[in-house]
């Protein structure tokens, strides 16, 4: 019996599933939410769990499942296993999508116009460019708690600074989180001049930097793990796991580099066009498309000396590296939920939070890349360890969002497009859609699965849109 037929059918013993299936015009709306109204539960709750991944800078093609010849077999079985969303949409930066993500709103309306760190001086003061979520603004975990949810978040934030904007104030019950946009991966630098040191907090509290921590994505996953342990007395979890990597700098554990050692050699067009040949195998893509254009303003492959070919390659190995990393710790996750018995019952969302990135921290560094020269090793023999600090510039970026065009920060396409899934309890599996579907439509989603009630009055509407139909297969698009 398939995994989602066995959870239909529990899930229907506990009477649920008569109001999940019900078609949209005759199923009542969601209840909304009092401001101030506390957890509620259900006797012997069977409502599912979820797991949100998030993963940072990741490009359209990177996965296996997604055309990229890095080896992610632990995503990809949770691809095949669900919707692979071929058409998903979030915003070209960070923190605008994370927004988007845990509120259901346009990233205006909830505080995030642009990241905090890039506002221009005409956009300060205004409310809709705060760099932080509003404080008037019920968040998707706030509203999940109150329902009834455990909601545990561990990894990145870059939501907000301060403790009324840090993740425990925003509907966390526990939570391990970097409050700013990026980190080293194995220590507590920070990544720029202004902020030589990263800043983590522990449900609310400002910590020091653990001393077990070892590298980003592995303890990210170990504290995600720990804390859904906690969720003995059979309430169901909502758990927010947003990784760093692949985000620069680039740095991965030696063993990941070296399986991709020469993989890189043969330069960028050679890369992106098997890329894009197994994309078209697979059907991901019409046999029409093409290779986004290179814009001459940076330099083809076979113009580059021997010296930055070497260069160039050890970067992408290193990337390569840290997005197979993030693969082996979403297998271990998942065998986790195995082994704890609650795997049937959850649903697994992923994607990354923008296109690759094509800029370095030197191109925004407050110094011009003056103090990363001075603080780090990048000799060619360094790059990747943690002493080092490299990013793969725009030729890279370029393949890893092929085939479309540009990256983070632009508009475009290779700048919005995710790769992106769904798996789950009710999910009709073995899909590839390429219905347009937007990060905003997250929260009405798990809140329509939950039985969670929306944001009450005084409040902005979701604009995103419940995806529960598209997902059961009952309606081919989300929107219109």
């Amino acid at each position: 019996m398939s995994r989602c037929h066995l959870n239909a059918r529990t899930i229907a013993c506990a009477g649920l599933v008569a109001a999940l299936i019900a078609p949209a015009s005759s199923r009542p709306e969601t209840p909304r939410a009092a401001a101030n109204s506390a957890p509620t539960a259900l006797k012997h709750d069977t409502r599912p769990n979820f797991v949100l991944i998030v993963v940072d800078d990741m490009g359209y093609s990177d996965l296996g499942a997604f055309g990229g010849e890095i080896r992610t077999p632990n995503i990809d079985a949770l691809i095949k296993s669900g919707v692979q969303l071929s058409n998903f949409h979030v915003a070209p930066t960070c923190s605008p999508t994370r927004a988007m993500l845990l509120t259901g709103l346009d990233n205006h309306q909830a505080g995030l116009g642009t990241m905090a760190e890039l506002r221009l001086p005409e956009q300060r003061g205004d409310p809709n460019y705060a760099g932080s979520l509003k404080p008037s603004i019920t968040t998707l975990p706030a509203l999940l708690r109150q329902a009834g949810y455990h909601t545990y978040m561990s990894g990145k934030w870059h939501l907000g600074l301060t403790d009324e904007n840090g993740p425990a104030a925003r509907g966390f019950e526990r939570s391990f989180a970097l409050l700013h946009g990026a980190a080293n991966h194995y220590t507590a630098q920070g990544v720029f001049h202004a902020q030589p040191v990263a800043a983590y907090r522990e449900d609310g509290a400002r910590v020091g930097f653990p001393s077990d921590f070892g590298y980003s994505t592995d303890y990210f996953t170990r504290r995600m793990a720990s804390y859904i342990d906690l969720a003995t007395d059979g309430r169901p979890f909502f758990a927010y796991l947003a990784y760093t990597a692949p985000h620069w700098p680039l740095q991965a554990p030696a063993g990941y580099v070296a399986q991709y050692r020469g993989v890189y050699d043969r330069g960028y067009t050679v890369i992106a066009s098997a890329r894009l040949r197994r994309m078209k195998a697979s059907g991901l893509v019409p046999k029409s498309v093409t290779l986004n254009t290179r814009p001459d303003l940076w330099p083809s492959w076979e113009s580059l000396s021997a010296e930055d070919r070497q260069r160039e390659s050890r970067r992408m190995e290193v990337y390569a590296g840290m997005v197979a990393s993030l693969d082996d710790n979403v297998g271990r996750l998942v065998d986790h939920l195995k082994r704890s018995g609650k795997y049937d019952n959850t649903y697994f969302i992923f994607f990354s939070d923008n296109g690759a990135e094509g800029s370095g921290a030197e191109d925004i560094d407050d110094m011009n890349g003056v103090w990363l020269k001075k603080t780090f090793d990048n000799r060619l023999d360094n790059i990747g360890r943690e002493t080092s600090f490299e990013s793969y510039g725009p030729n890279w970026a370029r393949v890893s969002t092929a085939p479309l065009r540009m990256f983070k920060a632009f508009t475009y396409e290779g700048g919005t497009r995710s790769p992106a899934m769904i798996a789950g309890p009710m999910v009709r599996g073995g899909r590839v859609s390429n219905a347009y579907a937007s990060v905003k439509d997250i929260a009405p989603t798990l809140l329509a699965l939950a039985a969670a009630p929306v944001p009450g009055a005084g409040q902005p509407a979701m604009s995103g849109r419940s995806m529960v139909n598209f997902l059961k297969g009952r309606s081919a698009l989300v929107h219109p």
